[in-house]
C-alpha cells in the first residue's frame, strides 16, 4: 500500500514545479518589457532635452539684428494669412451676392419680354364724302348721338373700317363714325349733284323715279311669290358686310343674291335702288317689291333694302341682329323711304 502513495506525492511535487517555472518565465518576460518601455521614454525625453538645447544655444548664438529680422518675416507672413483670409471671405460673399441677383435680373428680363407690345397707331387717310348728307354718329351704330351731319365733297380723315362703319374725324375736328361706303378714295369719285325734286309722301328729297308701277300679271305674281319663298330658305344666315353667299349677306347682298338665283339683275350697292326699277306706293305694295329705308338717319339716302313678303312683313340681312330675319315693315325702326318693283 505504500507505493502507490510515493507515486502521487511525486506527481504533486512535479505539477507544483511545472506552474511555478511557467510563473517564473511570464514575470521575466513583463520585467523585459517594462524595462524596454522605460529606456525608450529616457531615450525620448534625453532627445527632448537635447533638442530643447541646441535650440537654446542657437537662439542664444542669434544676434540682435537676425532676431529682428525673423520677427518681421512672422510679422508678415501673419499679415498675409490675415489678407488671404479677408481675400477669401470677400470673394465668398461676392458669389453669393451673384447667386441672389442673377435670378432676379432673370425675374426682370422674363418680365420685360412678357410686356405686350404697344398697339401701333393707325395712320389717316384723306377721303371724300359721296352723299347729299352722311350723319356723323359717337359710335358705329346708327342709334348712336348724332355728332355732325357732312355733305357731299366734304373731306374728312379716315382711320379704319368696323363692320360697315368707318372711324374718321372731320374737318372740323369732330370725331365719329360713319357709314363707309358713302366714302371715296379721291375728288374726282364724288358723284355730281342729283337733280333733286320734293317728293312729300316721304318727306324728304332725291332724284325723280321711274313712273309708278303696272299691276303685276299672274305670271309675275307667280315668279314674285317663288322669290320669296326662296328668300325664306335664307333664314339665319349670319349678317357679313360685303357678303354675297350663304357664308354671310348683308342687306344689299341678300336682295341680289335672291334675285340672281332666278336670273334677275338688281344693284349690289343699297343706294342705287332709289333710280333703279319702278315705284311703288306703299298703299300698293306686293309681294316681291323692294322696300327702302334710311337707317343711318340721311335725309335722301337709302342705306338700307329688304324683300317685301307680303301680309306687312319683310325680309332682310339685320345688321343689329347680326343675321337674315323677317320683320314687322309697320314697326321696323328704319325710316321708310319707298319701294320698288322689278317683277312685272
Amino acid at each position: 500500500m505504500s507505493k502507490p502513495k510515493s507515486a502521487n506525492i511525486s506527481f504533486l511535487i512535479l505539477t507544483i514545479l511545472f506552474v511555478l517555472s511557467q510563473t517564473a518565465l511570464v514575470l521575466s518576460a513583463n520585467w523585459t518589457g517594462e524595462t524596454a518601455v522605460s529606456e525608450t521614454y529616457q531615450n525620448e525625453i534625453k532627445a527632448d532635452t537635447a533638442f530643447t538645447s541646441d535650440n537654446q544655444i542657437v537662439a542664444s548664438n542669434i544676434s540682435d539684428d537676425n532676431s529682428s529680422q525673423i520677427k518681421e518675416l512672422l510679422e508678415e507672413k501673419k499679415f498675409r494669412k490675415v489678407h488671404e483670409k479677408e481675400n477669401l471671405l470677400m470673394a465668398a460673399t461676392a458669389v453669393q451676392t451673384m447667386t441672389l441677383v442673377e435670378p432676379q435680373a432673370d425675374n426682370e428680363s422674363t418680365q420685360e419680354t412678357a410686356k405686350p407690345e404697344s398697339t401701333p397707331q393707325v395712320k389717316g387717310v384723306v377721303k371724300w364724302v359721296n352723299a347729299n348728307k352722311l350723319n356723323v354718329r359717337s359710335e358705329p351704330n346708327s342709334d348712336s348721338k348724332l355728332v355732325q351731319t357732312i355733305g357731299r365733297g366734304d373731306k374728312v380723315t379716315y382711320y379704319e373700317t368696323i363692320g360697315e362703319w368707318a372711324r374718321i374725324i372731320t374737318w372740323s375736328d369732330k370725331k365719329g363714325y360713319v357709314l363707309a361706303k358713302y366714302l371715296v378714295n379721291s375728288a374726282n369719285e364724288v358723284q355730281k349733284v342729283v337733280t333733286e325734286t320734293k317728293t312729300p309722301s316721304r318727306g324728304t328729297t332725291s332724284s325723280a323715279p321711274a313712273a309708278a308701277a303696272a299691276p303685276q300679271s299672274a305670271e309675275g305674281k307667280s315668279l314674285a311669290q317663288q322669290i320669296c319663298d326662296y328668300a325664306k330658305t335664307l333664314q339665319g344666315v349670319k349678317y357679313v358686310w360685303g357678303g354675297y353667299s350663304k357664308s354671310g349677306l348683308d342687306c344689299s347682298g341678300l336682295t341680289k343674291y335672291v334675285y340672281s338665283h332666278f336670273g334677275i339683275y338688281v344693284p349690289r350697292s343699297s343706294g342705287e335702288y332709289w333710280s333703279f326699277g319702278t315705284k311703288v306706293e306703299r298703299s300698293n305694295l306686293q309681294a316681291g317689291d323692294i322696300v327702302l329705308f334710311d337707317t343711318d338717319g340721311g335725309a335722301a339716302d337709302v342705306s338700307h333694302v329688304g324683300i317685301y313678303l307680303g301680309g306687312g312683313s319683310f325680309i332682310h340681312a339685320s345688321s343689329s341682329k347680326g343675321k337674315v330675319v323677317i320683320a314687322d315693315l309697320n314697326s321696323y325702326r328704319g325710316k321708310y323711304m319707298g319701294a320698288r318693283r322689278v317683277i312685272k
